[in-house]
C-alpha cells in the first residue's frame, strides 16, 4: 500500500507499508506482476452501498472515467493524473492544494459492490455514446439553426444556440470527457 508521509524537509513522500487484508482481498485473483501500482476505490464501493440502502427503487447513474483491472495493469500507473489550470499537472506529491488528482476507478469493483448492494448493472457505455443516444447530436443541430436565425442580431437565445456545437464535441471527445464511462445501476 502506498501511503503518503513528510520527509524531514518536509517535502511530501511515498510511504510503503503493507497493504491491509481488505485492499489485497480486492486484486487477489488478479494476474498482474509483483509491484504494479493499482487503484482500490473504496470510498466509491461505499457510496454505492449508502446509495443503494436510500434507493427502493430505480437507477443510479454513475459516470466517472472507468477502467478494467487488466487495463490498470497495463498503464503501470498511467490511471492517476492531475489536473491544474484545465491542463495535466505535474507529480501528485509537488505543490499540494493547486492540483486536482484523478484515477480510473476499476470498474470491477463497481459491479461488485452493485451486486453486493442488490443492484443489477443496465448499462455500461461512454459518456460519448450515452449522450447520443439521449439526443445530444440533434441539440446541436437544434441549437444551430436557432444560431442561424438570430445571427444577424444576435441575442442569449442565438449565442447559447452556438455554443451547442463546441459544448457538445467537449462533451463527446474520446481523448477527453467523452471517454468517461456511464453505468447505470438499478433495483427492481
Amino acid at each position: 500500500e502506498v501511503r503518503v508521509g513528510l520527509d524531514p524537509d518536509g517535502s511530501l513522500v511515498e510511504v510503503l507499508v503493507p497493504a491491509a487484508r481488505d485492499l489485497v482481498g480486492w486484486v487477489a485473483d488478479l494476474e498482474a506482476p509483483v509491484g504494479t501500482r493499482l487503484p482500490i476505490a473504496i470510498e466509491a464501493v461505499e457510496w454505492i452501498v449508502r446509495a443503494a440502502a436510500n434507493l427502493h427503487r430505480g437507477s443510479i447513474l454513475l459516470l466517472d472515467y472507468m477502467a478494467t483491472w487488466p487495463e490498470l495493469v497495463e498503464r503501470q500507473g498511467g490511471w492517476l493524473r492531475t489536473y491544474a489550470g484545465q491542463q495535466r499537472g505535474s507529480n501528485p506529491l509537488d505543490a499540494p492544494g493547486t492540483q486536482d488528482i484523478t484515477i480510473d476507478v476499476p470498474v470491477e469493483m463497481l459491479h461488485r459492490a452493485a451486486r453486493r448492494a442488490g443492484l443489477t448493472v443496465t448499462t455500461e457505455t461512454t459518456q460519448a455514446e450515452w449522450l447520443r443516444a439521449l439526443g445530444i447530436d440533434e441539440l446541436v443541430a437544434e441549437g444551430q439553426a436557432i444560431w442561424e436565425a438570430g445571427a444577424a442580431a444576435p441575442d442569449l437565445a442565438a449565442i447559447a444556440g452556438a455554443s451547442r456545437a463546441p459544448e457538445a464535441s467537449a462533451l463527446t471527445d474520446p481523448t477527453g470527457l467523452g471517454a468517461h464511462t456511464v453505468l447505470t445501476l438499478t433495483k427492481p
